[in-house]
């Protein structure tokens, strides 16, 4: 039976853990770990609840001794223990005591990725968020913060590198082929953020001077021959440094901080204290092997594990239903960092780019949730969008209420009052608020309720004055009723709940006139106790209004803009976001009013502006006043997800065509202006500049319109000579890969000659590197042609395809649910293909097959048809015997929505 475990039940564990000595054997077969435990009374516990034995976590753990106080114990008498739970019986009036366990596992066999286990010939930990379990006795809740002090003995040709958390403290040779090492953390951390790194890795040695002054020693370890790979993301954890430092007076505080590259790994990367481990895709890159795109996410990605130290190791959370308040509040600071780094109106199109197309889907589904929730079944499936990207947008409306000033000022107080301590959302909230001097008591709703807020706006003008009127609904506010009982094929569900009240947000807006100047600017704030706002001001002539600028609250706006005044937001809105919106809201309104059949005309000056601003790129070879991949980004048209979420039901392969015909067409008017542009952004070399990256990304949004053409005009293979001479003379990952996806995706028929023969070169060249060989595999998966699911059931035989890698999986099963045209094909063939994958992916990494049964969140909103079909593969995952709990809780939420 899968047991919920609710919020509003949280209780201190009984003990603290005053100290844990953990000592680790590896042998050729398994690993023999010993643990020490020194125990004493909670006080948070003591006098507030009635004594109770000491129960630690364990799963599945071979135990060779168990003693208590130096007392070896026996199971039925000094201990109980059932395979998840150890129970020592005798210890609830016990003061202070220490427990000592001895226990087998086997590491090399574990396929889970959680606990430890072997990626290629490096043993590796991941215990976010209750992996320790796996690895030995110990109460694995994230309240429970120790000492940690590792000893790890290992063959020393095999593992010469022996690493785990805080500071070395020796080194030994044992004489015997054997050598041990000593670790110790000075800080106290729950078991989560513990981790050990056994193998024969190359270092990357490099060091950082703080701002007190102390040299810290920085080492990346990679696999062998791969450290000139790892220079970027060494490049990228001293600029996080800095940045910390000068931005929110974050020093690091060891002496020692160490990044570990592994192939097979569930997430992208873990934080624990001074030892993160990365999935190598977000490590290794060179020029030609990363994207742009790449080497920004593996900036990030360093950044934000960095940014952990404190926000989320040095303060942690008090319990797992409070994971937003170090993962929220962390996305935010990341994306700060990138904001800064990378430019802020790219960004920022990212930032919400990604809201909308996988977090607000999220809002409106089965599996909603408010980014603190209620209940959970397994943990490790509210590692959403919803508790990242939803949390980081609740920060940032914080911290636009309270002034760069003021938010920093409340960060500071959040550091010095809770700095070593397990703490909550309502913990950070108060201090914030305390420290920034403005009450934010409006804004702490957003932790408690589902769903993405609709923002109606209507507006009137008499001739002298204009009104403006704001109402606001959340029909998905109400999160979905938790399972209180697993049954195999169906559960029990509690009555709903009543809808919750409205939510406080700011609405940032900007009023132009009819020649494009900017009249009046301000923000509106939204109360927890208003449905309505109305909003007035004199003007002499009818304004369009600019609203929620920059998009600071997390809510999707409807307002009736004419054609007209979008157009005149096109041409002057001083908002780069909301410029970027009004691109984006023309171009939905003329693809939705659109049908296979037929495609509406854009308007000429729309098209002239686009023109006007491929002649002013082209004349500058890029360097205009408009940044050039900011250009890329305006020309951006909304995606499926997009057009979908519009429309009720979607029909998925219609709005794909509609959209395909759409950009044909924008190119066939724009093809000389394109085509000049394309040339005039030619690079000599590859290098890293904004400018040079703005250049690149335009250049190749021009290409991939360019290549639709070869559809529907006899041009004898031009672009696809044009995509083919650019895949085989670039010098960098970037152009060759956006060529040969124009290749794949554009040509007529399943493949063109030359998309074979790139492919094919391709997959030659790089079969050694794996994080390119992803790429590859996902290339095909997400291609829009009837024959992708095909393509797919071949390349799961493919001879570089790893079968039990997380990458590999999700570069095929991942792509294709998003592939929304061919994954929604009316066959419902899709939909079994997954299912089936994701029930033998269940039997050795579950946390992997809940992740992919997230794909069917769509059920509710499609036609009876697509139901019907989509409910046949959620009761094919149902129906089977031993299903896990993460994967039972996903799919059987989704089909009882």
């Amino acid at each position: 039976m899968a047991k919920v475990t609710n919020r509003k039940d949280y209780r201190p564990y009984p003990f603290e853990v005053e100290q844990c000595q953990l000592r680790f054997e590896i042998q050729a077969r398994h690993v023999i770990v010993s643990s020490r435990l020194w125990f004493r009374q909670n006080p948070k516990y003591s006098g507030r609840y009635r004594p109770a034995d000491c129960i630690l976590d364990g799963t599945g753990l071979e135990i060779l001794s168990i003693r208590l106080n130096d007392r070896e114990q026996e199971e039925g008498q000094g201990y109980r223990y059932d395979g998840r739970k150890l129970e020592l019986t005798g210890t609830a009036e016990m003061q202070n005591f220490y427990f000592c366990a001895k226990v087998r596992i086997d590491p090399y066999n574990n396929k889970s990725l959680e606990g430890m286990y072997r990626s290629g010939d490096i043993l590796c930990t991941q215990n976010e968020a209750t992996g320790f379990r796996n690895i030995t006795f110990y109460p694995d809740r994230p309240d429970v913060m120790s000492r940690f002090t590792t000893e790890i003995i290992a063959d020393q040709k095999q593992y010469p590198r022996l690493l785990s958390n805080g500071n070395l403290l020796e080194k030994k040779d044992l004489g015997d082929g054997r050598h041990s090492v000593r670790w110790e953390d000075p800080f106290p951390k729950p078991a989560y953020l513990y981790a050990l790194v056994a193998g024969d890795l190359d270092l990357l040695s490099d060091h950082f001077i703080t701002c007190s002054g102390r040299e810290v020693t920085l080492h990346i370890y990679t696999d062998k021959g791969k450290t000139s790979q790892a220079r970027f993301a060494m490049e990228s954890l001293k600029k996080a440094m800095l940045w910390d430092e000068k931005l929110f007076g974050r020093e690091y505080d060891l002496d020692l901080y160490m990044i570990v590259a592994v192939d097979s790994f569930n997430f992208g990367a873990m934080e624990n204290k001074g030892l993160n481990i990365f999935n190598s895709s977000l490590v290794f890159a060179t020029d030609e092997t990363a994207t742009d795109a790449t080497y920004e996410n593996i900036a990030s990605v360093i950044a934000h594990e960095y940014f952990h130290n404190w926000t989320g190791n040095r303060i942690t959370c008090r319990d797992w239903f409070q994971l937003t308040l170090k993962e929220g509040l962390t996305v935010y600071r990341d994306e700060r960092f990138s904001e800064d780094h990378f430019g802020s109106e790219v960004c920022r199109i990212q930032q919400v780019s990604n809201l909308r197309n996988m977090q607000y889907p999220e809002d409106a589904g089965p599996n909603r949730h408010p980014i603190r929730p209620d209940s959970f079944i397994d943990i490790n499936n509210f590692y959403t969008q919803t508790v990242y990207e939803k949390g980081a947008a609740v920060i940032r409306m914080m911290a636009f209420h309270l002034g760069s000033e003021g938010f920093r000022k409340g960060m500071d107080r959040y550091f010095e009052r809770f700095d070593g301590q397990a703490v909550t959302c309502d913990d950070f909230v108060d201090a914030i608020q305390e420290g920034g001097g403005k009450d934010l008591s409006l804004l702490r709703r957003w932790y408690e309720q589902a769903g993405t807020p609709q923002l109606y706006a209507d507006s009137k003008w008499d001739g002298t004055k204009f009104s403006l009127k704001l109402r606001q609904e959340n029909p998905n506010a109400a999160a979905p009723s938790p399972h209180t009982e697993k049954t195999g094929t169906s559960a029990s569900r509690e009555s709903s709940r009543p809808i919750p009240p409205p939510l406080a947000f700011p609405i940032p807006l900007a009023l132009y006139d009819h020649n494009g100047t900017k009249l009046h600017e301000e923000t509106i704030m939204f109360s927890e106790r208003e449905t309505e706002r109305h909003y007035t001001l004199n003007s002499q002539s009818k304004p369009v209004p600019s609203l929620l600028l920059d998009h600071i609250s997390p809510v999707e706006v409807h307002y009736p803009y004419s054609d007209e005044e979008l157009l005149l937001l096109i041409s002057a809105d001083q908002d780069s976001f909301n410029r970027y919106e009004a691109m984006q809201r023309y171009q939905q309104k003329l693809l939705l009013a659109m049908n296979p059949e037929q495609t509406t005309e854009p308007a000429d000056n729309f098209v002239e502006r686009l023109r006007s601003w491929l002649t002013a790129q082209c004349a500058a070879g890029g360097d205009a006043a408009m940044p050039p991949r900011y250009l890329a980004q305006l020309l951006q048209v909304p995606g499926v997800q997009i057009l979908a979420a519009a429309q009720q039901p979607p029909q998925f392969q219609a709005l794909h065509q509609v959209r395909e015909a759409y950009c044909t067409k924008l190119a066939g008017h724009l093809e000389e202006d394109m085509l000049s542009c394309y040339h005039a952004l030619a690079q000599t070399s590859y290098e890293r500049s904004d400018l040079a990256i703005g250049k690149r990304s335009l250049r190749n949004t021009l290409l991939h319109y360019l290549s639709r053409l070869q559809h529907n005009r006899n041009n004898g293979g031009k672009y696809d000579e044009l995509a083919s001479q650019q895949y085989q003379t670039s010098d960098n990952m970037t152009d060759s890969y956006a060529a040969l996806q124009a290749l794949t995706h554009y040509s007529p028929g399943p493949h063109s000659q030359a998309a074979e023969g790139a492919l094919a070169h391709f997959s030659r060249r790089w079969q050694g590197d794996f994080s390119v060989l992803c790429r590859w595999f996902a290339l095909q998966a997400g291609t829009p042609k009837p024959q992708t699911l095909q393509k797919i059931q071949e390349l799961e035989n493919h001879p570089l395809f790893r079968q039990e890698n997380p990458n590999m999986l999700r570069s095929l099963y991942s792509v294709l649910s998003r592939n929304l045209p061919i994954f929604h094909d009316k066959s419902g063939a899709a939909y079994q293909f997954l299912a089936q994958r994701i029930l033998q992916i269940d039997r050795f990494n579950s946390m992997t097959a809940a992740g992919l049964a997230k794909a069917f969140v769509a059920y509710k909103q499609l036609d009876e048809e697509g139901q019907t079909a989509m409910a046949k593969a959620l009761q094919l995952i149902l129906q089977q015997d031993g299903i896990s709990d993460r994967l039972y809780e996903i799919t059987s939420k989704t089909l009882e929505q």
